[in-house]
């Protein structure tokens, strides 16, 4: 450090000697940042004792350490709003009061109405006989918007939709396309007689009127297999959808069948839709349907 002052002193006095004007200069004083102060100069050079070059090593590590530091924030600050970042499944829903719900106006079909609609949109269906507790019983022959619904076998009473069933599910179809979906897997629609326990007691299933779905899987464009019961990743009385939907153990096929399926709840295309997240009777599949004098879409 003295040879250096030494220096500058007699280039000032050499530049005077020759006429040239010359600010005072004085050694200038490093300061190390506070949070980086050694106690001696063998501190500052990991053990060199004396000369600057102890110094410079306590800045290069100090400045190390601020990257370091950086970075490492950095990092964390993109990793929380990566985190923060809510999944599709995620957004809110709609209220469930929809009157104005795509399922409110299907539902109220009459059956000359319901086939008209038919009719229009050129749906691949055949009209059959009578089946007990169905206004206007049909069978669907053909894929809805590129998706085919493959249930028991044709002739399978099970199998029967009333016609508005189907214009529901070309609501569905419309959705699951954009997903990917080529074809949906199902148990049944109709079980005639069928009913469930409520509230109030024992009431008549969407089931008994073919006006239910009972999907248990998904087939995607590439072959993979959406299964109701191993990939909805569903927890018993916890929402499926909106800001207060979770997953214990999320999994890239879990998401996307949760995704899918709130896609199509928030469609308003069926009044209700009951997943593994509502009771262990339906851990295996997902049931969809629509009520005629139905007022609220929820999916539980």
């Amino acid at each position: 450090m003295r040879l250096h002052e030494d220096f500058r002193i007699g280039w000032a006095c050499l530049m005077v000697t020759a006429g040239c004007a010359v600010e005072p200069v004085a050694a200038p004083r490093r300061t190390t940042p506070e949070a980086f102060q050694v106690s001696t100069l063998a501190d500052a050079g990991h053990g060199q004792e004396g000369g600057e070059g102890g110094l410079e090593a306590a800045y290069e590590t100090a400045g190390e350490e601020l990257i370091d530091a950086a970075d490492t924030a950095d990092t964390t600050d993109a990793g929380e709003q990566k985190a923060a970042v809510p999944e599709p499944y995620q957004e809110p829903l709609a209220p469930m009061d929809r009157r104005d719900a795509p399922a409110r106006a299907t539902a109220r079909l009459s059956p000359r109405e319901c086939r008209q609609r038919v009719r229009l949109n050129k749906l691949p269906v055949k009209t059959i006989g009578y089946a007990r507790g169905v206004a206007l019983p049909m069978r669907l022959e053909g894929p809805l918007h590129g998706v085919s619904f493959r249930g028991p076998d044709e002739k399978s009473k099970h199998s029967i939709m009333d016609c508005r069933l189907i214009v529901a599910l070309e609501g569905m179809a419309e959705v699951l396309s954009k997903h990917g979906v080529t074809e949906v897997h199902f148990g049944n629609t109709y079980r005639p007689g069928a009913r469930f326990r409520g509230k109030n007691g024992w009431r008549s299933s969407q089931h008994a009127h073919a006006l239910a779905i009972d999907i248990d899987r998904l087939t995607l464009r590439d072959g993979t297999v959406l299964w109701v019961e191993h990939d909805y990743g569903g927890t018993l009385g916890e929402p499926s959808c909106g800001p207060e939907a979770s997953m214990a153990e999320p999994t890239p096929r879990s998401v996307l069948f949760r995704n899918i399926v709130c896609d199509v709840a928030r469609k308003g295309v069926f009044h209700h839709i009951l997943t593994p997240n509502y009771d262990g009777a339906h851990r295996t599949h997902l049931h969809c349907d629509i009520e005629r004098d139905g007022v609220w879409v929820t999916i539980r």
